[in-house]
Parts: C-alpha cells; structure tokens; sequence
C-alpha cells in the first residue's frame, strides 16, 4: 500500500457514518507507519474496485460485490435535514456506484451501474458509501443502497432496497429511509445519527429480505413486494453498539457483530445471536470492531474485525491491523487471517475459503481489492485427529432399568475445548450412537446423597440410521467399532433429582473404520481443552486420541439449563476410558440426547 495516502487518511479520520465523530490530531500523521502486509494465507483474488462493501456467491457460482463508487460533490443544503458536522453535510451522485460480479479467474464485470454514491465531508476525509450489500432470491439479485437519499446528498434516489433486472437496470422495492423517518428507535445517538441510515447487511431468508442498519441500530424484514417491519430496535437493550454484520446461522438465528465506537477499543466488540421474533442474547464477546461474520460448511463461525490493534495517540483505527478469527462457542478466540488493510465484509465461498472485501474505505479510487483467505487447521489440532460433541436435548424418560444411550451429532478435530452446549439437534443427525447396559451392585445412603456402584458395558456405533428415543434398540443398528466393560460410581442429590457420574471404560474391542470429509465438521468451543496425543489414521482401531477435564454444571444444586438435562464426557489413556456424567432423573435408566465425547477415528 502506498503509505502517503495512508498517512494522510490516518490524519483526517474513520468512517464516523457508522460511529462515533472523528477528528485526528495533526502529529497522528507523523505517527503513521507502512503496515506489515498479510498473512501467508491470504491472497488476491480481484482488484480494481472502488470501496467493496458486502458480497455473495450467487446461484451461477460467481462472486457479486457492492461497490461504495466514488462518491460525488452535488449539495442538497438547504432542501432537506443534513448529516451534522464534522461527518456532515455529505456530498453525492446518482450514478457514482455499481454492483460487480467476479468469475473464477477473478475477472470484474459490471451487473448494475449508475448506482447512487455519496462521501462525508473533507473535513472527515470525504469518506464513500454506495451499495450496502447483495442478496439473492433465487435467481433475482437484490440489494441495499447505504449511500443515496437528500441528507447524503442525492435528492432524488432515497436508501432503498433495490432489485436489479437482467437487463442492468434496477428498481426500488421499499424506500427503507421513509421506514426509518416514520419508525424511529428507541435510543438514537444525537450527535452520530443518520436520517435516513447507512445500511450495512443484506441477507435472504425464506423468501424475504433483512437489512441491518448500524448507525440507528436496527434489524428489518422487507418482503419482495416491498413490505418493511422491524425485527428488533437493537438500540433499545444494547445502547448505540452499531451493528453491522450479519450472517444466518445453521441454527436458523441471526448473528450480529457490531463494530462499536470509535477510536476502536480492543475487545469492546460483541456478536449478538437474534432469533425471527427479535429476541436478543449475547453470543460471544471481547472481539474488536467487527464488519463481517461468516458461517464455513460445518457451522464454524468466523468474524472480520477491520482493526484489531490498540490505537495509539488519537487514532481511530490502526490500518493493516484487520484480521479473522474463528469464534469458538467457548468464547476463545482463534486467529485466521492477519493484515488485512481498511477490511469491510467476508462471505465463505463454495471452496471452503473465506472471501474479504479489503480495501473498502479510506482508499484511492480503484485501490479496493477482494483478496481470499485459506483457512488453517485448529489450532492444537493434527491431521487425522476426530473428535466429537454430542448436543441436544436431556430427557428423562425411563426406558428399562439399567440403560442409557444417546447419539453424537457434530463432529470436528481434537485440540478444541469441548463444549457442552444447550442446543438441539435431531437424532437423524447422529455420526455415532452409543448404548450403555449396566447393572447396580452397591447402594450407599449418605444424608441427602445416595452412592450407587454399578457395572455394565457400553457400546460405540459409527454411520447409525439415527435413534428413536421410544425405542432403546435403535441406538444400536449402526456399524460397532467400539467395545467396553464399565465400572460407574454415581453420586445422586435425593433432594434435586439431579446426578454425578464417574466412572472407567476398560475397551475390550474396536474395529477399524474410515470417516469421510464430508462427514468431518469443525470442533465447537468450550470450557475444557481436549489435547491431542497421537492421531488415528483409517487402519487403525478406534481408540481416543485426546484427554479433557470439566468443572461440573450446577447440576446438584440448581435445575438444568436443558429440559431433562444431561451430559456425558469420556476421556482415554491407553486402552481405558474415564466416564463423566452429569444429569437429571433417574441415574440407572437415563436417556442421554445431550453430551459431549472426545473419541478417535480414522479421517482420510
């Protein structure tokens, strides 16, 4: 990058349309250094763009990016209300944007041209918007338009929703700035606010489109025919926490990162998990500036932050620090990618690689660039090492006496933390199944708590057709390949119902078996490490690879946070597995459709 242009956007300022008001001190230019460049896994994929905002891979295979454009210098003072000072007044065209489509080779064509583009004032560094973002209905492309309406001087072409036509040209579907107007939230920043919005995230769900607008704090559904409703007023539980990334989970859920205020502090950055009722939670925390979140094949999450280091000395932001971490369910952390310069959105594509919009303000017209990012192995992972979380649903029901069984649904490699989430998932899901027949040899009776020795064998089973919870016997028709003798010791609180297992599996055969790629998934966070020792490959039995430990649940004090509740964790050294369970009911005939394993297998 050429660092006389990047001194001289350090010293004016960030794009306060989306936060806080900036103004650097002069010295902040003289502090300005050449940023080291990308990670080793990061290279380019197409350039020559101006401000790329959000992209998608659309149903022909190719990449379609929104375009900030160039901006333009007509004025609409004096006709309508204005962006204040120092981000205001705004400066626009009507035709200073596009959306691009890029092929496989990465070369740029134009679908839509003449799109509206607009900037801040010099005084902020005449900073671009455009086109927000894209989303596909089918085979329609639509999208959202961040940088028109008067108060962003382009008086005749409001923040819209649009769609384009085969042909090139584009109509609007809803006028999201009236939307705004007529339906304000609940917290707006007085001295960060924009009239009619700087709409930031596009997706499609179920036939309908949902924007996200950072600046008011808000997420809408608008239908095809150009029906808008608002999901959440985010402003109104989370403050001015400028929202800006969008992606929808595998669970159905929106997730949503905000790039919070400016200068960036680290960590101050969260990503909420919103559900189509518009009821909040916080998903995950201490991330740092996010502008884009991105789901890979088997439901890991990512997050672009578009400046990751601590500023120093007034600076907003520090360029060439952005970055994509992987986000573990535990709350870690992972770094994916490093380098990046002014990043502004990521989708994952169909070749397993994430895509990132870089370059996407602050930069000399034509400088944007989509660069594409390799993602690397967990870290603390080695190849061929499996490890699996069951999730799901506890159930107390009671088959017969001295059973407990249940099914693994997600798989990925050893080295993550395991987690053991409250999320449910369909048997039909299950990778393994287990079955556990067992016996009660000893009773203590000890106050409130009742001590109970048992002993029985358990039984791993790989590519089941599923498991029907009314029927015990369909937890083992898939293929055995992992075979035990157990001795469990439970320790039951009478007064809860609830209980803790631990117990030793002595393996007394395994089978060899070979898992696909496809039936691979990345490991989900969580609050233990599981620690890989020797990986498996398909010729070998199916012995654990990995150890892991865990602090138990409040399951003896307080109710499960899972209807039933339940957990189970296995870990192994040599040929004997250690058993934790933690549950609710009755401890000899419990049904386990929520827990999590650490085992091995073969993964070529």
């Amino acid at each position: 990058m050429n660092s006389k242009w990047l001194r001289r956007w350090v010293a004016v300022g960030m794009t306060a349309m989306l936060a806080g008001p900036l103004i650097l001190p002069a010295q902040t230019m003289a502090q300005a250094e050449e940023p080291p460049g990308p990670s080793a896994n990061v290279s380019v994929y197409a350039t020559g763009l101006n401000n790329p905002r959000g992209l998608k891979f659309g149903p022909d295979g190719a990449l379609y990016v929104a375009e900030g454009g160039q901006g333009g210098n007509e004025s609409t003072e004096g006709q309508c209300e204005q962006v204040v000072p120092p981000v205001g007044p705004y400066t626009g065209s009507a035709t200073g944007a596009r959306i691009a489509k890029i092929d496989a080779s990465g070369t740029v064509t134009t679908v839509v041209d003449n799109l509206p583009s607009s900037q801040t004032s010099a005084d902020l560094g005449s900073l671009v918007s455009g086109v927000g973002d894209v989303a596909f209905i089918g085979d329609t492309l639509y999208a959202v338009l961040a940088g028109a309406g008067c108060s962003h001087g382009v008086a005749d072409v409001p923040n819209a929703l649009i769609r384009a036509n085969a042909d090139g040209t584009w109509e609007t579907v809803a006028d999201l700035g009236a939307f705004l107007a007529a339906n304000p939230v609940e917290h707006p920043q007085p001295g960060d606010f924009e009239p009619e919005g700087t709409w930031y995230s596009l997706l499609a769900v179920d036939g309908d489109l949902y924007a996200l607008e950072p600046n008011h704090g808000e997420l809408d559904k608008i239908t095809p025919a150009g029906e808008v409703s608002r999901v959440i007023d985010i402003s109104a539980s989370q403050g001015h926490a400028v929202p800006t990334a969008m992606v929808l989970g595998p669970d159905g859920y929106f997730y949503v990162g905000t790039l919070s205020t400016f200068p960036v502090q680290t960590g101050a950055a969260s990503i909420y998990r919103i559900d189509s009722d518009g009821d909040i939670s916080v998903y995950a925390t201490g991330l740092t500036a996010v502008v884009g979140l991105a789901f890979d094949a088997n439901g890991q999450l990512y997050a672009l932050e578009t400046s990751a280091a601590p500023t120093t000395g007034g600076a907003p932001i520090v360029p060439g620090s952005g970055r994509i971490v992987r986000v573990l369910r535990s709350g870690q952390l992972q770094e994916v990618a490093t380098g990046l310069m002014l990043p502004t959105a990521m989708t994952y594509g169909p070749d397993g690689m994430l895509y990132v919009s870089n370059c996407g303000y602050g930069c000399p017209a034509g400088a944007g660039e989509i660069v594409r990012v390799a993602i690397p192995q967990m870290a603390g992972a080695a190849a061929g090492d499996v490890a699996f979380e069951v999730v799901g649903q506890g159930s107390d029901q009671s088959p017969q006496a001295g059973v407990q069984y249940g099914f693994a649904s997600t798989l990925g490699a050893a080295g993550d933390a395991m987690a053991f989430s409250g999320d449910t998932h369909d048997a039909s899901t299950a990778q393994f199944t287990f079955y556990v027949e067992a016996q009660t040899t000893q009773t203590i009776e000890n106050g409130d708590l009742r001590i109970i020795n048992r002993t029985g064998t358990v039984t791993t089973y790989y590519d089941p057709s599923g498991g029907d919870f009314a029927d015990p016997d369909s937890f083992r028709d898939g293929t055995p390949v992992l075979a035990g003798t157990m001795h469990q010791q439970v320790i039951q609180d009478t007064v809860s119902g609830t209980f803790l297992a631990t117990g030793v599996e002595t393996i007394t055969s395994a089978t060899p078996f070979t898992m696909t790629a496809s039936a691979m998934a990345t490991p989900v966070g969580a609050a233990a490490p599981v620690t890989a020792t020797a990986p498996l490959t398909a010729t070998e039995s199916v012995t654990a690879t990995g150890s892991a430990t865990t602090t138990a649940p409040a399951m003896m004090t307080a109710p499960s946070p899972m209807a039933g509740g339940g957990w189970i964790q296995l870990a192994q050294t040599g040929d004997r597995f250690s058993i934790t369970l933690y549950g609710r009911g009755d401890p000899e005939s419990f049904v386990f459709a929520g827990s999590g394993v650490a085992l091995g297998g073969g993964a070529r």
